[in-house]
């Protein structure tokens, strides 16, 4: 049902023999509403199918529930819902890329995940530069085959959502209800 992140790489930028090569970002991207977006590599763990949802009570709107994944509750948030794009439909095939956010593990409900792409910085433009008023997105990455939204995960909760989440997290849930 899960499988750890296995998606192809590609290069985007500068060569790795030029003298003038720079640090690099890696960052898995996927698609919303056919508009590419990425999170850094380094907080993605793998990615799930779609399975059934506990609902949690007062969690936030774009949460839509949690899951027993391996033992571990893990909240579920509709990525959609949490950027204000219009609502998907998901099936049991859609994936859920499991990240890590700050201490947790959350999952992210995405159309498609593509690939682990490698940017050179001076291909992002930071957000504060673009039109995007949503702190969740750090930046624009201007690839050749277009413009890919990366996302700040520390944004997906605001503070307050993110005492509740804890609370959420916290809880102990009877693994039967989370099955």
């Amino acid at each position: 049902m899960s499988k750890k992140l296995e998606v192809p790489e590609i290069k985007t930028g500068q060569d790795q023999n030029d003298e003038s090569f720079t640090f690099e970002l890696q960052y898995v991207t996927f698609k919303l509403d056919e508009q590419s977006y990425g999170v850094n590599v380094d907080a993605a763990l793998e990615v799930i199918r779609m399975v059934a949802l506990t609902e949690s009570p007062e969690s936030p709107d774009h949460v839509v529930g949690v899951i027993n994944l391996r033992g571990q509750v893990v909240p579920i948030v509709d990525l959609r819902k949490r950027l204000g794009l219009k609502a998907g439909i998901y099936t049991l095939v859609t994936p859920i890329l499991i990240v890590t956010i700050k201490d947790w593990t959350v999952g992210l409900i995405v159309d498609q995940v593509s690939e682990v792409i490698t940017i050179a910085p001076s291909l992002i433009e930071k957000s504060a530069e673009t039109f995007s008023g949503s702190q969740c997105v750090a930046g624009v990455a201007k690839l050749d085959h277009g413009l890919v939204f990366l996302l700040d995960l520390g944004y997906v909760f605001s503070a307050d959502e993110s005492k509740v989440m804890q609370e959420v997290i916290d809880t102990r849930i009877d693994d039967k209800v989370l099955a």
